[in-house]
């Protein structure tokens, strides 16, 4: 071979590694970028659930947290360890309120009306003197109702009109059960017919999102009575609530001590 060969050889050989190169670059580059767009579509995601899990306390947080025995591995100090958790809260920017306990068992926790206003759906006025005004789930009143939850292969008509039932039955209506009477305020988001965010639920069974929506839980609310006045009467609690103005304050206070507390909105 002459010189000219081996310098058209050697030539060959350098496009042929930029074409690879630029083949390299290229798949790396798509990679990213789904990479990217699967990473803002799930903080969307993120960002569109909690803006409506939020909404009723407009974008605050409610924390509960308990000082008991049984987190000590021997005797522990109650009142020491309630002081750390109220230091705890305001280190971290959060507010104790007072939140009591109603109804049957104590099972339903009370707070004030300002924690809550934006939830609210129906006027107060319009409470009897012998009910208790709450804020519950869909999941929550159709237990009341004894209203069945659709199947989870159920038509999404069938799940809305199920919803709609329970709205015109309940909202701004007395519901009594376990020999409590409530009027229902307002209604919280729920689980109601849905157990995750994978579009099957509305009939989408085919869609590759489904994959990553159905591992994203949609948690049932508490049930709230609404402390509108000083005529409710309310038991007291050994818990210490908390309301944190975002949920990045609210997640600072978890990693501190996260046997002890319990979100209530998230």
């Amino acid at each position: 071979m002459q010189l000219g060969d081996y310098l058209r050889l050697g030539w060959a050989n350098i496009a042929t590694h930029k074409k690879r190169a630029a083949i390299v670059m290229v798949i790396v580059g798509a990679l990213f970028s789904v990479l990217m767009a699967g990473s803002m579509l799930i903080q969307g995601i993120e960002n569109a659930t909690l803006a409506v899990v939020l909404q009723p306390t407009d974008g605050k947080i409610l924390v509960k947290s308990v000082a008991q025995q049984i987190f000590c591995e021997d005797d522990c100090d109650i009142e020491m360890d309630q002081a750390e958790i109220r230091r705890d809260i305001a280190k971290w920017g959060g507010m104790e309120i007072e939140v009591g306990t109603v109804g049957p068992m104590d099972s339903i926790y009370a707070v004030s009306l300002e924690l809550i206003a934006n939830a609210i759906e129906v006027s107060l006025d319009e409470v009897p003197d012998d009910a208790i005004p709450v804020l519950a789930s869909t999941s929550t009143l159709a237990g009341w109702l004894s209203i069945s939850s659709p199947e989870k292969n159920a038509p999404a008509e069938k799940k809305v009109r199920t919803v709609q039932a329970i709205r015109e039955r309940a909202l701004g209506e007395v519901i009594e059960t376990g020999s409590q009477k409530y009027f229902v305020a307002g209604i919280l988001p729920g689980s109601f017919g849905a157990s995750g965010l994978s579009l099957a639920t509305i009939g989408d069974r085919n869609n590759p999102l489904n994959l990553l929506l159905e591992e994203i839980p949609t948690a049932n609310s508490q049930t709230i009575a609404i402390k509108n006045d000083d005529t409710l009467e309310m038991a007291s609690i050994a818990e210490i609530w908390a309301v944190f103005p975002d949920l990045d304050k609210a997640q600072g206070i978890w990693m501190i001590s996260p046997h002890r507390i319990v979100t209530h909105w998230r």
